[in-house]
C-alpha cells in the first residue's frame, strides 16, 4: 500500500462511502493524530472526511512526536513489526533527552524472541511507572502467594569490624618473605 501518496487517490470516493455508513465513537483513550500532530478531537474523530484525510494527506510525525514528549516522564510502545518508529522517535527529541522509547517486537534476525521482547517492555515500563494490568496479563493462570520469610532486623547494624592493626605491625609483614614452599598448597582429605 502506497499510503499519503497519490496512488491512493482512485480509492477515496469509496472509502468516504463505507466510512459515512460506519458509526464512528469519539475515543476513549486520548491519542495523538497524524494527520495534525496534536490531540484527537471527537468532532475529528467522527468525521468521515478527516479519515479520508488522513490516508492521503503527509503524516505529522514529529509533531506528534514532540507532543506526546511534552507530557511528564512519556515511555512510548512501538506497537508492531520493526523498530523504525522507536528510532524516529528517538531522533525527534530536543535538547538532548533520551526519551524511554521501547519497542513491541524485536528486530528481524536479532536472535531474540518475541515474547522476549515483549517482557522486555513490559518490565522497562513498569519500572518507568506505567500502570500494568496484572491480572489481564495473568488472566488463566493460577498465582499462588509465597510467604517470605521474616527477618526482625529492625534496622540495626550487625556488621563485624576488623581487629585495628597498628602501621607497625604492618610495617612487619612486609620485610619477612615466607619460603618458597610455603607459598603453595595441595587441599587433601
Amino acid at each position: 500500500h502506497a499510503f499519503h501518496s497519490g496512488m491512493m487517490s482512485p480509492m477515496l470516493a469509496e472509502f468516504l462511502n463505507v466510512l459515512r455508513a460506519t458509526k464512528l465513537s469519539a475515543p476513549d483513550i486520548p491519542y495523538v493524530s497524524n494527520l495534525t500532530g496534536g490531540w484527537i478531537t471527537a468532532e475529528q474523530a467522527t468525521d468521515p472526511n478527516y479519515w479520508v484525510r488522513h490516508v492521503r494527506e503527509t503524516v505529522m510525525f514529529a509533531d506528534g512526536i514532540r507532543q506526546l514528549l511534552c507530557m511528564r516522564n512519556p515511555v512510548l510502545l512501538e506497537v508492531g513489526p520493526g523498530q523504525t518508529l522507536c528510532a524516529l522517535a528517538r531522533q525527534n527529541a530536543e535538547g538532548g533527552s533520551k526519551p524511554v522509547v521501547l519497542p513491541s517486537l524485536p528486530q528481524v534476525d536479532s536472535g531474540v524472541s518475541d515474547l522476549s521482547c515483549v517482557l522486555f517492555s513490559l518490565a522497562r515500563m513498569w519500572t518507568k511507572g506505567v500502570e500494568i494490568d496484572w491480572n489481564a496479563f495473568y488472566k488463566g493462570q493460577k498465582r499462588r502467594r509465597i510467604p517470605l520469610p521474616t527477618y526482625p532486623f529492625e534496622r540495626k547494624r550487625y556488621l563485624v569490624q576488623p581487629p585495628r592493626k597498628s602501621a607497625a605491625t604492618f610495617a612487619g609483614t612486609e620485610t619477612q618473605k615466607r619460603p618458597l614452599a610455603d607459598w603453595f598448597y595441595v587441599p587433601t582429605w
